[in-house]
């Protein structure tokens, strides 16, 4: 597992055999890392970017 630099509130690690998780706890919107496909989401995600208080599961 690694930990992927994010800003402050944003939390995302990468893991091999090739997935990131991204969880954004800040208040502001936070445009998703190059990925091939969306896995899991905790709500929409429209046009690459992770609204507050959500999490992702991206292939990549």
């Amino acid at each position: 597992m690694t930990w992927l630099d994010t800003p402050e509130g944003v939390l995302a690690f990468r893991r091999e055999p090739g997935f990131v998780c991204v969880v954004n706890l800040s208040g502001a919107p936070y445009e998703l890392p190059a990925h091939t496909a969306l896995l899991l989401a905790g709500g929409p995600v429209e046009g690459g970017v992770l609204e507050p208080d959500r999490a992702v599961w991206l292939a990549v």
